[in-house]
């Protein structure tokens, strides 16, 4: 089950840990902490890991655009488990998508 940052709650995952499945959720200023462990762990974790993230990139061009979608995820998560007692968890992950569109390029992460 996927839920935005506004499901991003442990009494939710819970429930759907209960129910036998499954979730993913995005990670905003709602949770604010949690926002910034994810972010250090993204930040540092390379070079403390040895750069043990399982990662992919993908690169899409039409309609006058190129975006690339560049995905990591590490289920090295000690610290967020010990912290925030999430039910279920078991990896974290990071978004960077970057978008050029007539010569302007944005860059957006999301976690």
């Amino acid at each position: 089950m996927t839920l935005d940052a506004a499901g991003c709650q442990r009494a939710i995952a819970r429930q759907i840990i209960e129910s036998g499945a499954e979730y993913v959720v995005a990670v905003k200023g709602n949770q604010g902490q949690l926002q910034r462990a994810v972010q250090r762990l993204f930040r540092t974790g390379a070079e403390e890991r040895g750069g043990r993230f399982d990662d992919y990139e993908q690169r899409e061009r039409g309609h006058g655009r190129e975006e690339t979608g560049r995905y990591w995820i590490t289920g090295e998560i000690e610290e967020l488990r010990d912290l925030y007692s999430w039910p279920g968890l078991r990896s974290a992950g990071k978004v960077e998508a970057t978008r050029t569109l007539e010569r302007e390029t944005t860059v957006e992460q999301r976690f």
